[in-house]
């Protein structure tokens, strides 16, 4: 008897969770609130300001780090060049077909801040499609090649005036379920063969890159907190020789 109560129970449950998850969205906006704000979260921490430490500091401004002569020496190094990049990776089928693809409004945004806040010499965007029907996705490509396919006809990127078109053409795992996954390694590429600035194309850009260009080595953001890792959401570099690989 007990275990045939515990099998209804568990049914009921399964149940009442489908219902509200698709017919009460405001109860899952509630639960999640509550898992944010609870005592015992760990929210505060993931949103806590970062606080760079003194030789942090030194190490933007490229002070500190003495060569074998024993002198600071960046006056040879070039900055990182006043180009932007973006990867955007278009999986099939999308999920907003009939609106000409996934590229919508927030990615608009995202590049015209770039454009407008740190006017550019020159701004990207890589794309590649993505499936796991081999039969769609030589479709697109083909469609592609002639100039033609969701991209290259996408509303949003046809308003993006001075925006330039690169398809990536190295190779990419086609198996990877998250289209965000695959463009993880093609930005790493991207910086490391033409140097530049990368960002995200959620990342609305305030004010220009002028001082962070300066800055010697690999630029990358942070996230989860104070110290909670890097974020590679935004990063830049000179180019091959500024440590790009070891990243």
């Amino acid at each position: 008897m007990a275990s045939r109560r515990a099998v209804r129970l568990l049914i009921a449950g399964c149940v009442a969770f489908i219902l509200i998850y698709h017919g009460f969205p405001r109860a899952l906006i509630w639960a999640d609130y509550l898992r944010q704000t609870n005592p015992l979260s760990g929210q505060s921490e993931v949103e806590q300001s970062f606080i760079a430490t003194a030789s942090e500091v030194a190490c933007l401004h490229g002070s500190g780090r003495d060569d074998d002569s024993g002198r600071d020496d960046d006056s040879d190094r070039e900055p990182i060049p006043n180009i932007v990049h973006f990867v955007f990776v278009q999986h099939l089928p999308a999920r907003r077909h009939e609106l000409g693809g996934d590229f919508g409004l927030v990615e608009y945004l995202a590049v015209r801040a770039a454009m407008v806040s740190m006017k550019p010499e020159a701004i990207y965007l890589h794309y590649r499609y993505t499936s796991r029907d081999g039969d769609l996705l030589r479709e697109m490509e083909a469609q592609d090649e002639i100039g033609r396919g969701m991209i290259r006809e996408n509303g949003w990127i046809a308003r993006l005036t001075g925006l330039e078109l690169v398809r990536y053409q190295g190779a990419i795992k086609h198996e990877l379920k998250h289209a965000a996954h695959i463009a993880d390694e093609i930005r790493l590429r991207v910086l490391y063969q033409h140097g530049g600035v990368y960002m995200d194309l959620d990342v609305i850009a305030l004010r220009d890159w002028s001082s962070l260009r300066r800055a010697p080595g690999v630029v990358l953001g942070h996230e989860g907190g104070n110290r909670g890792g890097l974020c590679n959401a935004r990063g830049g570099a000179a180019g091959a020789g500024d440590g790009v690989s070891s990243v």
